[in-house]
């Protein structure tokens, strides 16, 4: 066959390009930066041996699919504050501001701000995020899980539907137990005590979160909290001092344990852990799996095919679709199977809600 165009696929060629595009731009960041407040001391030691040259690590490179990730970011950013231009109630200030926290040593720590969301009456540091949706158990999705459990948490409340506020960050942050979005919130929280902002008397930070597959969007707005802040400091401080003294990392305590998210993808896990798999040490962690039983196993597979077949053919509020429902659930339960799987690849559990048994299609 005569495939017109280049021999190779459009896709493989962009993908080649990023690789030798990260591979010579070679850009640097230094280490302790607000959009590391929450990362392991042990790995920014690691960082910081780098970036000073003292040592030489070997880690994996950047994907290009995450380089591509991380760009289409910053153009969900611009879209957001051209959305944002619409407001009338208030601005958007300082886009890109520079700000200083602190020093140590020569070393200035700073980074630069989304933007700031400003009336005369008050004003507040605002970062854009952007994440992608995914398939829920229990829920439409996972968007729909997540807004539902921040409506639970003691530590948040509620503005709107799609808004939150945490009056004490600590105790939200003990509570959401999201290690990801909890650096987003360490980050914005030293911006905001940063004397930068202090003189300009911001008074709250806000993560304003875009869903990238429908652009719902949701907001979680704190008091920002100054013990956290000379937290950060101290953590930082002490990686420098220990680095410029010691020049080995491990001087330096891991702030996770194996077992842990960050330690399963952190890139320095063979620097750290040696010959652990950091990533099966995670997968350790979760539950064991309920493997589905084949419904031409059960006793009463013909029958339940039949059932089967006209519960997905009913729509979803049919009465009869609900009568249907609980005679599969009372047959299954009757053969001891809670989970089982269909000929077209479906698979049904059973799941306990507070007031009621209902059949609910999952996953593996």
């Amino acid at each position: 066959m005569n495939i017109p165009g280049p021999k190779e696929g459009i896709t493989d060629i962009l993908d080649e390009a990023i690789k030798i595009h990260l591979k010579e731009s070679k850009r640097e960041f230094y280490p302790l930066r607000p959009s590391s407040a929450g990362h392991c001391s042990r790995k920014l030691a690691y960082e910081l041996m780098q970036y000073k040259k003292y040592a030489t690590y070997t880690i994996n490179p950047q994907e290009p699919k995450i380089y591509r990730l991380l760009n289409l970011g910053h153009s969900i950013e611009y879209s957001a504050f051209k959305n944002f231009d619409l407001c009338k109630k208030f601005d958007i200030k300082y886009k890109q501001q520079i700000v200083t926290l602190f020093s140590i040593g020569k070393d200035l720590i700073e980074g630069s701000v989304d933007g700031v969301v400003y009336t005369p009456e008050w004003k507040g540091v605002i970062d854009i995020k952007s994440s992608g949706d995914k398939f829920s158990a229990f829920y439409k999705s996972k968007w729909d899980a997540t807004l539902e459990k921040f409506k639970t948490l003691s530590s948040l409340s509620l503005i709107s539907d799609t808004s939150f506020y945490a009056e004490d960050l600590e105790k939200f942050l003990f509570e959401i137990k999201d290690p990801f979005l909890e650096d987003n919130f360490h980050q914005l929280n030293a911006y905001c005590c940063s004397n930068f902002f202090k003189q300009r008397e911001v008074s709250f930070g806000s993560i304003y979160k875009y869903n990238k597959n429908d652009s719902r969007h949701y907001e979680i707005r704190f008091k920002p909290s100054e013990k956290l802040f000379q937290q950060l400091k101290e953590k930082f401080t002490f990686i420098y001092n220990t680095i410029e003294s010691t020049k080995n990392p491990i001087d330096v305590p891991r702030d996770y344990t194996l077992g842990s998210m960050r330690c399963a993808f952190c890139p320095y896990s063979k620097q750290c852990w040696g010959d652990k798999d950091t990533l099966k040490e995670w997968f350790n962690t979760f539950p064991s799996k309920s493997w589905p039983k084949n419904i031409n196993k059960l006793k009463n597979k013909n029958l339940l095919i039949e059932m089967f077949k006209e519960y997905q053919d009913l729509t979803e509020a049919s009465k009869r679709k609900i009568e249907v429902e609980e005679k599969i659930i009372a047959i299954l339960l009757n053969e001891k199977v809670n989970k089982l799987s269909l000929d077209n690849g479906y698979i049904y559990m059973v799941k306990q809600l507070k007031t009621a048994l209902v059949l609910k299609r999952t996953k593996l």
